[in-house]
């Protein structure tokens, strides 16, 4: 658009208030004081995603997570994780909070990671209470809970289960007429 950038606004549409330029998939953090955004394109564009949050006035801007070879980076709505892909294949992490910006990737050693998907894994997202990530590849619908993919999480089980390869067939079919 001619004034692109992310925008807040009260639900009737009035009040517009610009925040910042740049970024996709905003959203509040959990006590809505912060906006939290990707930046580094969709799916393709840079090399690196990251992930930034910025005050209610565009201020105050800081990266939280920056990856190379990610195509998204989804906290979860308690803020406590996030789900991201790397090179196609769908991983979850702990959410950092030291203040600092750390580099995430597969073999992160500083904060826990676990692999959710064996191949690759679309349109991540997370359960309304955090408990699970869910995502699709082709025709199939998967969904991990989080303490499945860790074994210091209550509710873990004793070792960690393999991971899903065949989902929920989704199974759409498009009937056509012929004209």
């Amino acid at each position: 658009t001619k004034n692109s950038g992310i925008y807040i606004m009260n639900s009737d549409g009035n009040q517009k208030k610009f925040i910042v330029n740049e970024g996709e998939y905003p959203t509040f953090n959990t006590n809505d004081s912060r906006i939290i955004y990707q930046t580094g394109g969709v799916v393709f564009g840079n090399l690196t995603k990251e992930l930034k949050s910025v005050d209610l006035n565009g201020k105050d801007k800081k990266v939280l997570v920056k990856s190379k070879y990610a195509n998204r980076l989804v906290p979860s709505p308690d803020n406590n994780w996030i789900a991201f892909s790397h090179l196609h294949k769908v991983y979850i992490a702990p959410m950092p909070k030291s203040g600092k910006t750390i580099d995430l990737d597969n073999k992160s050693n500083y904060v826990p990671v676990s692999q959710l998907s064996k191949d690759a894994g679309i349109n991540l997202h997370w359960s309304a209470n955090s408990d699970n990530l869910n995502w699709t590849l082709g025709d199939a619908y998967f969904s991990s809970a989080i303490n499945q993919r860790f074994s210091f999480l209550e509710g873990a089980p004793d070792s960690i289960p393999k991971m899903d390869t065949l989902g929920i067939k989704i199974d759409l079919k498009l009937h056509t007429t012929v004209l």
